[in-house]
C-alpha cells in the first residue's frame, strides 16, 4: 500500500491495532484498512432495508455487538434498485446474479469480497450475501471511468456525477479496505482502492447520509464505545451503529476469547 500514510486508530486487539485509516485525493476519500486476523465480522440487517429481510433477535440486541465493536460500515443499495441478490440467515430474499460484485460474511466471522459465479459460490457456512452492481475493481484494475454514464454506479442525487459514495475491497492477503468519498465520482473511488492494492471491490451505498464508517475506542476501559468518523465529512453521528439502523451495516468485532 505504497504512497499512502496509514495511521492506526481505535482499540487494540491482542496487542495490535487491527484498524488503520488514511486519506487520499486531498482528503476527499477516507480509507479504513481492517486486519481479518484480529477481527470477526458480522452483518446486521436494517429494520427497513434490505426490504423483506429476516431479522433475528440478536439483530435488535446491541448488547450482542457493542461491547466488542472495533469498526463498522454501511451496506448496499435498497433491493428495489435492482443492484443484485441478497441472502441472510438461511434465506434468499433476492436471487443472486452471476458476475456481480459480492460481499459475503461467514458464520465463523470471516468476510470475503469477490465476484459471484467466479471466486464466490454457494451458501455453505454463509450468514449473509450482499451483491451491489458489477465489480468496481477487478483483478486490481479500476473498472469505473470518468466518462461513465451517471447511472452506471447508481443514480446520484438526481443524476449528478459527484456524490458521497462508499465501497469495500479486499487485498490479496485477505485484509479489507472500506472507502468513503465525499462528493466524488465512482471512478475516484475505484482509482483510490486500486492504488492501495485492492484486488476486487464492490460498490456500496451512496448519496448524502447513507455512506459512513467508524472506528471505536474504549476510553473508560469498560464496555462503553466511543465512535469516530473515518472522515470528518461523514454526515451521520458516530453512534448510529450502536443500535439497529434503518439500513444494513457490518460490524468488525474483537473476537471472543
Amino acid at each position: 500500500m505504497a504512497g499512502v500514510t496509514w495511521v492506526p486508530h481505535g482499540r487494540a486487539v491482542r496487542g495490535r491495532h487491527p484498524v488503520s485509516v488514511a486519506q487520499v485525493d486531498g482528503g476527499a476519500i477516507g480509507l479504513m484498512w481492517m486486519d481479518p486476523s484480529r477481527l470477526s465480522f458480522r452483518f446486521i440487517p436494517g429494520f427497513k432495508y434490505p426490504e423483506g429481510s429476516p431479522i433475528r433477535n440478536v439483530d435488535t440486541s446491541p448488547s450482542t455487538w457493542v461491547p466488542r465493536l472495533v469498526a463498522a460500515f454501511n451496506g448496499g443499495f435498497e433491493l428495489k434498485d435492482d443492484a443484485g441478490g441478497y441472502f441472510y440467515a438461511g434465506q434468499w430474499v433476492r436471487q443472486p446474479r452471476k458476475g456481480l460484485a459480492t460481499f459475503v460474511v461467514l458464520k465463523n466471522g470471516h468476510m470475503r469480497v469477490g465476484v459471484w459465479g467466479a471466486d464466490l459460490n454457494g451458501i455453505a457456512g454463509v450468514e449473509a450475501i450482499r451483491q451491489n452492481l458489477r465489480p468496481l475493481v477487478l483483478k486490481g484494475k479500476a473498472q469505473a471511468s470518468s466518462d461513465d454514464d451517471p447511472g452506471r454506479w447508481g443514480l446520484a442525487n438526481g443524476g449528478l456525477s459527484h456524490a458521497n459514495r462508499s465501497a469495500l475491497g479486499q487485498l490479496s492477503d485477505g485484509s479489507l479496505v472500506f472507502a468513503y468519498g465525499s462528493e466524488v465520482r465512482a471512478s475516484d473511488m475505484a482509482d483510490a482502492l486500486a492504488r492501495v492494492g485492492v484486488r476486487t471491490a464492490v460498490m456500496l451505498d451512496m448519496n448524502k447520509s447513507w455512506p459512513m464508517a467508524f472506528y471505536y475506542s474504549a476510553p473508560s476501559g469498560g464496555h462503553d464505545r466511543v465512535g469516530h468518523r473515518i472522515l470528518s465529512s461523514v454526515w451521520r453521528d458516530s453512534t448510529e451503529y450502536q443500535q439497529q439502523f434503518t439500513k444494513d451495516f457490518v460490524v468488525a468485532l474483537a473476537p471472543t476469547r
